[in-house]
């Protein structure tokens, strides 16, 4: 009996030790968990209303920028790129605090992000991915209230590739940029597939044209005159 229980006690404590070894082995670190890529989308839009510029910083990519698409009734991409980061952070301090000399501040700003989808980037979907959504923004200013939106879409990097984050961070997510797409001229209402396709075409545009350079635009009449209903315009119209 002695020896039985022995051994019964034996193995218990075996199973105890190897159980132990497994999942609290100290010499092992466990993996942290990556965030939902929705979270930085979020970030950015709470930036907005809380009209917080170290906030919106925080969210971007040192190569961030916008990028405005415009596809006509025949399939041409007319492309707006631009701000980039550097004119971003100063337009975003004249729009949330300061003002300009053509606009006062916003005295308030409301966002809304409806039906965000987070879609997988095929050139690398591990470290990229692509959030699109329809986006409501009013601006409040002691001068005029603009009502923008549409449909918008944002590339995101993952820390451990994204330029500027230091020290690489493999668990979070940055935006590296904001994408807007209308349809003008004889179009039918865009199925999702459609509004995908137009967005990926402009964020491969945007990876094409260097930060250096200024914004390229293909002229449309048409395009051009609804810009000025998109969100990004609440930062251009400060950069005049």
């Amino acid at each position: 009996m002695r020896i039985r229980a022995a051994l019964t006690v034996g193995a218990v404590a075996l199973v105890l030790i190897v159980s132990c070894s497994k999942d609290d082995d100290p010499v092992r670190p466990k993996a942290s968990p990556i965030e939902d890529p929705t979270l930085v989308v979020e970030r950015f839009r709470r930036a907005w209303v809380n009209r917080d510029t170290l906030a919106l910083d925080s969210a971007l990519t040192s190569t961030f920028g916008y990028g405005y698409g415009c596809l006509d009734s025949v399939g041409d991409l007319h492309v707006v790129l631009g701000p980039y980061r550097d004119s971003v952070q100063i337009a975003a301090r004249r729009l949330f605090h300061l003002g300009s000399p053509s606009y006062p501040p916003a005295t308030a700003i409301s966002v809304t992000l409806d039906d965000l989808q987070i879609s997988e980037d095929p050139n690398d979907p591990v470290h990229q991915k692509i959030a699109f959504c329809d986006a409501t923004v009013t601006v409040r200013t002691p001068q005029d209230t603009l009502h923008l939106g549409g449909f918008a879409g944002f590339g995101l990097m993952r820390g451990d590739l994204a330029p500027g984050i230091s020290p690489p961070d493999s668990t979070r997510w940055w935006i590296s940029s904001a994408i807007e797409i209308v349809f003008v001229g004889r179009v039918p209402v865009p199925s999702p597939a459609r509004r995908r396709e137009a967005l990926r075409r402009l964020a491969e545009s945007l990876a094409r044209n260097p930060v250096h350079m200024s914004s390229a635009v293909v002229d449309s009449t048409d395009c051009d005159s609804l810009l000025t209903v998109q969100w990004s315009y609440a930062l251009r119209r400060y950069l005049e």
